[in-house]
């Protein structure tokens, strides 16, 4: 019985629910990613700030990727000064994701990557800021 129930889950689609907050804590970085997947796709605002957290200082240069690709999604502008600091990432991933989430906030964040491209002397943010900037 327990297989049949298995097998309509799966011909369903029916995902099971995702204990967002516990994944977020989990020392494994795929539960991260998994946590960031479902804020992500459902806009879980009420995450957005734990997102921020894990764009900037978890050790997993996929988590902090799949947090900038959260952001994204939210399309918060509170997020901008993040963002901003992610484009000086060690990881192109994670630079590349939060350079396209501030290319989504468009204007709202021009003067800031203007001000990046500017001031910074990190030779990856001034290639970040330029590829965003010819994008907004």
């Amino acid at each position: 019985m327990a297989e049949i129930c298995e097998l309509l889950i799966d011909k369903l689609g029916i995902k099971e629910e995702v204990d967002v907050p516990r994944y977020l804590d989990s020392v494994d970085p795929t539960d991260r990613i998994r946590a960031l997947t479902e804020i992500a796709a459902l806009r879980l605002m009420q995450y957005f700030d734990r997102a921020v957290n894990h764009l900037l200082s978890d050790c997993s240069d996929d988590v902090r990727q799949r947090a900038a690709w959260a952001l994204d999604n939210l399309n918060d502008p509170r997020a901008i000064p993040s963002l901003l600091r992610a484009i000086n990432d060690p990881s192109w991933g994670v630079r590349s994701g939060a350079g396209w989430a501030l290319v989504y906030l468009g204007d709202a964040a021009r003067s800031e990557v203007e001000r990046t491209l500017r001031e910074t002397s990190d030779e990856d943010a001034r290639e970040m800021a330029v590829l965003i900037l010819q994008r907004l």
